[in-house]
C-alpha cells in the first residue's frame, strides 16, 4: 500500500467513524415517540366487534374518597346534589362508605381492545380451592367471554355491566381491564 492508498483509507475510516457517531448521538438526542399510559376510571357503555377488532365504550368517571381531614367525595355529592344529608361547609364525611362516583357527562371514549386482555372479575370462581395459593378467588373472562357478557342478555356474567371498571391503555389499546369494588 502506497503513501496516497494508506491516506485515501484512513480518510474512508474517519468518515465513516464520523458517521456512525453522528448517527448515534442523533438517535440518543431525539426524544422517542412513546405512547402515555392512561389508567382510567369509568363505566364501559359498550362492547362490540368491527372488522375483526374489539371495540370498547368507556364513559370514564371520578372515584373520589374522603378522607380524616379531607372531603372530596362529600363535598362533590353535595355540589352534584346527591347528598342533601350533607352541608356546606364540609366539616366531616357526611356519604356512605366513604367513596362517591362522580360522572358529570356520558361522554364516551371508544378504544380497541388488545387481543390478549383479559378482563379481572369480582365474580367468585366456581372452582376455587381456598387451601390451593394458585387457585384464583375470582373468574379472569378472555374476551370472547368478556364480549358476550355485554352482548348477549341471556350471558350468565351479564350483570357486570351496571360495574364501574379500571382499564389501562397505551398507544390507544386496551391492554387491562378490572372490575372495579364497591364497598
Amino acid at each position: 500500500m502506497d503513501k496516497t492508498e494508506k491516506i485515501t483509507f484512513n480518510t474512508t475510516l474517519l468518515l465513516v467513524v464520523v458517521i456512525i457517531l453522528s448517527t448515534l448521538l442523533i438517535f440518543i438526542l431525539t426524544p422517542s415517540v412513546v405512547s402515555p399510559t392512561k389508567r382510567l376510571f369509568g363505566y364501559i357503555t359498550g362492547v362490540y366487534i368491527k372488522d375483526k377488532t374489539t371495540y370498547l365504550e368507556f364513559d370514564q368517571a371520578e372515584w373520589l374518597l374522603d378522607t380524616q381531614t379531607e372531603f372530596p367525595a362529600s363535598t362533590a355529592c353535595k355540589l352534584d346534589g346527591g347528598c342533601p344529608q350533607c352541608s356546606l361547609p364540609i366539616t366531616a364525611s357526611c356519604i356512605s362508605k366513604g367513596y362517591y362516583i362522580r360522572n358529570p357527562g356520558s361522554d364516551t371514549q371508544i378504544y380497541p381492545i388488545a387481543k390478549f386482555t383479559k378482563a379481572g372479575t369480582l365474580i367468585v370462581n366456581p372452582d376455587w380451592n381456598q387451601s390451593d395459593p394458585n387457585s384464583p378467588p375470582y373468574l379472569t373472562l378472555n374476551l370472547d367471554q368478556f364480549t358476550t357478557a355485554y352482548t348477549t342478555p341471556s350471558s350468565p356474567y351479564s350483570y357486570i355491566k351496571s360495574a364501574p371498571y379500571d382499564i389501562t391503555v397505551i398507544g390507544g389499546t386496551i391492554i387491562i381491564i378490572n372490575q372495579h369494588y364497591l364497598p
